[in-house]
Parts: structure tokens; sequence; C-alpha cells
């Protein structure tokens, strides 16, 4: 359960990270870096494909500067993966209703 989120700042399950992260299907949580800071490409994700959920969900900042490109979610959805890309408090509301957690990834952009 995402707990808050502000700029720089995200709280989950009660522990603070001040960068971008994705939450993996066993909570796992780790630091997420892109290779180009601002767009993401597919070698960003390939742990979370490799793991083949059923949805990808991807937090692209509160002012929406965290640029996914078509192509991508062509490769995405080609693996049979739904890809769903929102403006970070939506994704967190998103991500928060959900009933079961271990079918979906949760990247998240908290810088802008």
């Amino acid at each position: 359960m995402i707990d808050e989120i502000k700029f720089g700042v995200i709280k989950v399950d009660g522990k603070t990270y001040d960068s971008d992260i994705i939450i993996y299907p066993n909570n796992e949580i780790t630091p997420w870096w892109r290779k180009e800071g601002m767009r993401v490409q597919l070698d960003d994700l390939s742990k979370a494909i490799a793991l083949k959920p059923k949805r990808i969900i991807i937090a692209n900042g509160l002012y929406r500067m965290l640029s996914v490109s078509p192509n991508i979610r062509l490769a995405i959805e080609e693996k049979e993966i739904h890809l769903e890309i929102y403006q970070t408090l939506q994704a967190v509301d998103e991500y928060n209703k959900l009933p079961d957690k271990n079918e979906v990834v949760f990247a998240v952009h908290i810088r802008d």
C-alpha cells in the first residue's frame, strides 16, 4: 500500500523512498533508474517484463514529464502484458485500489 506521495518522496508500507521506484508482485521494491532519465526505454522495464505480470502501471510524474513512446507500449503488449500510464497521483489511486497486487508491477516517477 502506498501511504503517501509528494514531490520527491514516496512512502510504501511505512518506509520512505526519495527516488523513483518499482514495486514488484512479490512486494520487492527497487530504485528505478532509466537510461535516458525522462524517457522510458524497454530495457528500463526488462525485469518487470520478464516476470510476465498481467499489468504494468507506470506513474509518469506529477506533471506527466516522464514519456513512454508508443513502440514501448506495443512491445510490452505483444507480450500480453497490459500497460497503463497515469499521472502519478492517479496511478497511486489505481494501484492502491487493486485487491490483488500479485499480478502487477508498479513503476513510479516521483520527480518532475
